[in-house]
């Protein structure tokens, strides 16, 4: 009779993180001398069909509500916007005096904000945006924060104004005929932030016609 001492413990680590989550299964050590390990949990077992090698659990990770990928790194909340507006305005070069400006306001809209205007020619576009993420108020329970984990950060990581103005053939069909982005600088990845106040503005090399987008 063969006699083979293994421990179970859970197997995620800074190599294979599961937070927000919880570590589910079990990586298994092949021991011969037990004097080594500090892990407390140590098995027994008289199976002779594992041939001295060493036998591994199947790993999982479970995730906590609204959280998933592999290592728990993608979410579906989404930052509370404050206010999301953009501004066409007209100004003359040399005085920058104000000829005239409208602002389309999207705060409250979740689809497309149509606005016509009878002046086709601007020379500076506006964006404004203010958000927050209050990540105590969309998480609700988080599990303890492991070991290997030094710190923890949520936030908004990216920001950006797409600007496309579409166009069209006599035929009603539509081309994109220009497109440009405007990206806030302040959040990363690295660097998320609870709280985003992004003002970016762009001179307009384009004139807009009639049926325009």
């Amino acid at each position: 009779m063969k006699f083979l001492s293994y421990l179970t413990a859970a197997s995620c680590s800074h190599l294979n993180p599961c937070y927000p989550g919880r570590c589910v299964g079990s990586s298994t050590i092949n021991m011969t001398d037990t004097s080594t390990t500090t892990v407390s949990t140590v098995i027994t077992t008289t199976d002779s069909s594992m041939n001295g090698y060493n036998r591994t659990e199947p790993d999982n990770c479970h995730c906590s509500d609204g959280f998933g990928g592999e290592t728990c790194l993608l979410s579906n909340f989404t930052p509370m916007i404050e206010q999301s507006n953009a501004t066409f305005t007209s100004r003359k070069a040399t005085t920058q005096e104000l000829i005239f400006e409208y602002k389309i306001d999207a705060t409250d809209k979740t689809g497309i904000d149509i606005t016509w205007t009878n002046n086709p020619q601007f020379n500076l576009l506006q964006c404004n945006i203010i958000a927050t993420f209050d990540a105590d108020k969309l998480f609700g329970y988080m599990p303890n924060i492991p070991d290997y984990i030094r710190n923890t950060s949520y936030g908004i990581v990216n920001a950006h104004f797409e600007i496309k103005h579409t166009k069209s053939y006599q035929d009603g069909s539509t081309y994109v005929a220009n497109i440009n982005n405007l990206t806030c600088i302040e959040p990363t990845y690295d660097n998320p932030v609870e709280d985003l106040k992004c003002f970016k503005e762009t001179k307009n090399d384009f004139i807009l016609s009639s049926g325009d987008v």
